[in-house]
């Protein structure tokens, strides 16, 4: 399942919160911000966890406010875990420095 959540998701605990949770329910994947201001998301895993994290996404952490999730089911890639890049692309690095504070 491949996610585009729009809304203020960056800086809110977004990808660490859904990183836990999928780990919690043994889903692998991977999270990341992009620079347009959405969080992208791949779920995989049993259909009942990986459900339960699409309905999570649509409200996020306690900070975010979600106003839309745009949802692509995919073909599984058998990933191992759900990561989140250590170190934000490029391009998101350049975003905090122009004074986005809080980009996680």
């Amino acid at each position: 399942m491949h996610l585009f959540v729009e809304g203020r998701v960056h800086g809110v605990w977004f990808r660490g919160s859904t990183q836990r949770l999928a780990t919690e329910r043994g889903v692998n994947g991977w999270v990341r911000n992009i620079p347009d201001g959405r969080v992208e998301i791949v779920y995989e895993g049993s259909p009942d966890a990986v459900n339960e994290l699409v309905a999570w996404a649509h409200h996020g952490p306690d900070r975010a406010l979600v106003t839309g999730v745009e949802i692509h089911d995919e073909p599984l890639k058998r990933r191992a875990g759900l990561q989140h890049p250590l170190k934000p692309a490029p391009s998101l690095i350049s975003t905090a420095r122009r004074g986005r504070k809080g980009v996680a």
